[in-house]
């Protein structure tokens, strides 16, 4: 993408991306909170709501019921994840969502490896199929699924390949972009940026599919607030 900018931006925001690295850096990072052995964490929270939901409970309601018994925050209403990672395990089982994941990882694998035919040699489009599986490893761990940044991580992935190997192809981004922000709100990013990109290459009707899509992403979040 930055080859597609005029040299004086690509400086800059690679400026802007070396400082970013370096202040980070120099920061230092608060406190972390590890529980105690037997201790509640994220991971069991999440494994809770979603056995309520496949109970019958409605997320909301049992979301709330867990965060108010393990005093996690209900402000703003974002701590509160979406329901959709949830919802879809409570139907499917976690192994069900596992499987899921996997074939993620494996269509983000070769979405890469294609993706940069062209560009890189073969031994290095390899080297990079090995990264992103090597960034994806953790799928063999079944309890992290219900972190919701790892399926959202792979769908985000697949759909940066799909930007790189097939930028006229909008909805080989917007499919597995849409289903990660459906997951996780910190995707809207990857969003956003695409959408600047295709303001800037005057790409008007692809621009309307993703301003569409924050739309729609923007009214399922005042939905998910209300509730």
């Amino acid at each position: 993408m930055l080859a597609r900018l005029p040299r004086p931006v690509a400086l800059l925001f690679t400026l802007l991306l070396i400082a970013t690295c370096t202040w980070c850096l120099t920061v230092t990072p608060p406190p972390i909170k590890v529980a105690k052995k037997g201790g509640y964490t994220d991971v069991r929270l999440y494994h809770d709501i979603t056995a309520e939901v496949a109970k019958g409970k409605p997320y909301h309601l049992a979301a709330a019921e867990m965060h108010r018994a393990h005093h996690y925050p209900l402000r703003p209403f974002f701590t509160m994840r979406l329901p959709t990672s949830s919802v879809l395990t409570a139907t499917i089982g976690w192994a069900g969502l596992q499987k899921l994941c996997i074939a993620a990882l494996l269509v983000s694998i070769f979405a890469w490896v294609m993706a940069l035919e062209g560009l890189i040699t073969l031994p290095e489009r390899v080297a990079a199929g090995i990264a992103v599986a090597a960034g994806g490893g953790s799928v063999i761990n079944k309890g992290l699924m219900a972190l919701h940044e790892y399926p959202a991580g792979l769908l985000l992935s697949v759909a940066l390949a799909g930007a790189i190997g097939y930028p006229r192809r909008w909805w080989a981004l917007a499919l597995p972009a849409a289903a990660a922000l459906a997951i996780r709100e910190l995707a809207l990013p990857f969003v956003l940026l695409i959408l600047a990109f295709t303001i800037w290459e005057r790409r008007g009707k692809e621009a309307a599919g993703w301003i569409a899509l924050i739309l729609a992403f923007a009214f399922g979040m005042a939905l998910h607030a209300a509730a």
